[in-house]
């Protein structure tokens, strides 16, 4: 799956499917327990993307992994 999502990344980097992408492959690092790149995955879609619907997602899974805060703008869905 890791495979796929930076295929996706990397040849398609303007498609609407990219934050998508972050999140699904950090998602996939979470599960084979690669904390510290899954991290690095939700901190780039949150910033890049910070009114994305996936963006408030990524900071909810930032902060179970620790950190505390996340980029300024990020849209959080109430």
């Amino acid at each position: 799956a890791l495979k796929n999502f930076d295929l996706l990344l990397a040849n398609y980097p303007d498609s609407r499917k990219v934050a998508d992408g972050l999140y699904m492959k950090g998602q996939s690092l979470l599960k084979l327990n690669r904390k510290t790149d899954a991290a690095k995955e939700f901190r780039k879609l949150s910033s890049e993307y910070p009114k994305h619907e996936l963006a408030a997602k990524s900071c909810a899974e930032l902060r179970k992994l620790g950190y505390t805060s996340c980029p300024s703008g990020t849209t959080r869905k109430r």
